[in-house]
This record gives C-alpha cells, structure tokens and sequence, in this order.
C-alpha cells in the first residue's frame, strides 16, 4: 500500500465527508498552539496501540509542519494496513494560511 498527497481543499471535504482520523506528528508545543479539529497528538500517543486500535479502512489524514516529513509518517501508516491514508500538502502552515484567508 502507499499514501496519497492531498491538498487542503480537498482535505477539507474528506474531513467533512467520512469523518477521518487525523493525525498531527508535530511537536507538542506547536500542537498545543493549533491543530485541526479532532486531530491526534502523534507525539503524545503509543502509536503501537493506536495502529492496532484503529479501522484501517477509514481514511486517515496524516500532516506535518510544511507536507514534508507527513510523507514519511504516512508511509508507515500504509505500510502499517491502513488502506486511505494522506499526507497533506504544505502541512499545518497550508492548513492555517487557508483558514486565516476564509
């Protein structure tokens, strides 16, 4: 399996359309200071558990700073069972710019 990019238009409607689990891998502190609704704190959770815990089938969005090291973690995640998996183009700093311009 492997992981797709996707935009934050287009994450958007995936996080409206089948309620995907999203998973933040930034650093505590960044997560604290802002993080998409209902996102997991990857530092802060046993990923083991939270692999094995999970629907592998329901789509899971994976986003980072800038898009970059979400590609890695969404790997994983694929490699890991999870058949939708995304990372998110631009990251976190995409994801607030298109908030901030709304």
């Amino acid at each position: 399996m492997t992981y797709r990019t996707i935009s934050v238009d287009d994450a958007r409607a995936l996080l409206a359309g089948n309620g995907a689990t999203v998973v933040d891998i930034r650093d505590p502190v960044s997560f604290e200071d802002g993080h998409i609704d209902n996102a997991i704190a990857a530092e802060t959770t046993d990923m083991n558990a939270f692999v094995a815990a999970q629907d592998k089938t329901k789509p899971l969005l994976v986003y980072c700073y800038h898009g970059i090291s979400s590609r890695r973690a969404a790997q994983y995640f694929a490699d890991n069972g999870f058949t939708q998996v995304y990372s998110l183009d631009g990251g976190y700093e995409a994801w607030a710019n298109a908030e901030s311009e709304e």
